[in-house]
């Protein structure tokens, strides 16, 4: 749930605001009710404003402290102030943050009670992933090399309707969501790696390496405020969820990540490059990436049971 608070408390503490209005004589007397914060140290005369409450604006103009309130014009007319009160129980809540509570709830009808509480272990392979995006086309690639000798690669080249056709909110300029992207060849790592082992769920926690200090830092803590990664994070996370797994995130200069990065770059009409064999590619699409269910299925594929597969 890291990755979801930063939203939660977001709305948690933005208050919202309520108009209260003022008879222009008790301006003055108003003014002597706050504090250099802006705070209300008692109520005004004939006013419902509550004490500790605090001044956002007056006849629709921003204030943020005393001097400010010399330069509001006033007329006959009544003052109309716009105050937050800190003791309300009122909030509203975002759509990120309904779409998340919403999440949670399915989740907590869904998770399996028991947890291990036993450390996860260092998975011994090797793995790097890296990102490349131009216009409104971007492009994954990454390997992973397993303890057993066998080293499985995936690339795969995605274009902005793919994104958008899964509401996946990224820029048409791809390449200035190059941390999500980045973080996204990320998720293929562990996805791969929950994949190809026995039950798709061990207590691991892989190591992979990544050129981007924002996909390294993000990863690692996994909340951010920045969106569309805090997105992108939300999705690692619940895939760390589903498998049991987690990802440790490390850093790689750019001119040594150099077998992921041509990974990355790669087209079907050029030789697969640092040697790999078709046959070890791993294919995925975005709808593997982005959407996570649990489902049952038998290996090998061809066994014949007498009983359909729930």
């Amino acid at each position: 749930m890291r990755c979801w608070l930063p939203i939660l408390y977001k709305d948690l503490f933005s208050i919202p605001a309520s108009h209260y209005s003022i008879n222009p004589g008790h301006w003055k007397q108003a003014i002597n009710c706050l504090d250099d914060n802006l705070r209300f140290t008692s109520s005004p005369t004939g006013t419902g404003i509550p004490p500790g409450s605090q001044l956002l604006a007056v006849r629709h103009q921003n204030v943020s402290n005393k001097s400010d309130l010399q330069h509001i014009y006033l007329s006959e007319r009544r003052i109309w102030l716009r105050v937050r009160d800190f003791d309300t129980s009122r909030r509203i809540l975002s759509s990120d943050s309904i779409r998340i509570l919403q999440m949670y709830a399915k989740w907590l009808q869904t998770v399996s009670l028991t947890k291990t509480l036993r450390p996860r272990h260092l998975w011994t392979g090797e793995c790097a992933a890296d990102a490349c995006a131009f216009s409104d086309i971007c492009q994954i690639g990454g390997f992973i090399r397993f303890p057993s000798g066998t080293t499985v690669w995936f690339s795969e080249k995605f274009c902005y309707e793919d994104f958008s056709s899964l509401q996946i909110p990224v820029t048409q300029e791809m390449q200035k969501c190059i941390a999500s992207l980045e973080t996204l060849a990320q998720i293929a790592i562990l996805y791969i790696v929950a994949k190809s082992s026995p039950g798709f769920r061990y207590p691991l926690r892989i190591p992979s390496l990544t050129d981007n200090t924002g996909t390294e830092s993000g990863g690692n803590k996994l909340p951010s405020q920045k969106s569309p990664l805090n997105l992108f994070l939300e999705r690692l996370t619940m895939l760390c969820t589903l498998t049991g797994m987690e990802l440790d995130l490390s850093h790689i200069s750019g001119e040594r990540n150099a077998e992921a990065d041509a990974l990355s770059r790669w087209t079907t009409t050029e030789t697969i490059p640092f040697g790999h064999l078709l046959r070890n590619r791993f294919r995925l699409s975005l709808m593997n990436l982005w959407n996570h269910e649990a489902s049952v299925s038998l290996h090998p594929p061809e066994t014949y049971l007498l009983w359909e597969l729930p």
